[in-house]
């Protein structure tokens, strides 16, 4: 029991050692989800003139037939008495081709994504990493409300006159 309580301990250390989030950096630091997305858009879109969708319709089962099945008969014996039941075998079976469409461009477009992101600095690092040495800061923070103003308890405050 012991081995089988190791051997499980061992297996989901490494299937949860293997999980690693990646967050993106610019210069090695991390910034705001503002800038992040301003340099995102931009090479997104520079990505997508240069490589724009081209779908194109891949099979992704070709057409087949399924073999007939012939006919059968199965006995059952029971005592004395022996009760056979005929099956009748199945004609074959065609199976149209499947497609799909792929956007043949999609991987290129990506690829030119991450290079265009690493020329303005950007990397992805491990969340541990970054976390370990200073927090990242994923959104800006909305300014603070401005402070309520207060009325002392003695003073009126003024109500506007309605127009007719």
């Amino acid at each position: 029991m012991k081995k089988y309580s190791l051997s499980l301990l061992i297996l989901s250390g490494l299937l949860l050692g293997g999980c690693t989030q990646w967050v993106w950096v610019k210069n090695g630091e991390p910034v705001s989800g503002v800038e992040f997305d301003s340099d995102s858009l931009d090479c997104k879109t520079h990505a997508g003139r240069l490589f724009p969708y081209a779908g194109v319709s891949v099979v992704t089962q070709p057409a087949h037939v399924i073999p007939p099945s012939p006919p059968r008969r199965v006995c059952e014996t029971r005592g004395p008495d022996t009760t056979c039941v005929h099956y009748p075998g199945s004609p074959p079976l065609f199976v149209p081709e499947q497609r799909q469409v792929v956007d043949a461009n999609g991987a290129s477009r990506n690829d030119y994504w991450h290079t265009c992101m690493g020329s303005k600095g950007w990397s992805q690092v491990d969340a541990k990493t970054v976390e370990r040495d200073r927090p990242v800061v994923y959104i800006e923070k909305p300014a603070d409300p401005p402070a309520p103003v207060e009325t002392p308890p003695n003073k009126k405050v003024p109500v506007p006159a309605k127009k007719r």
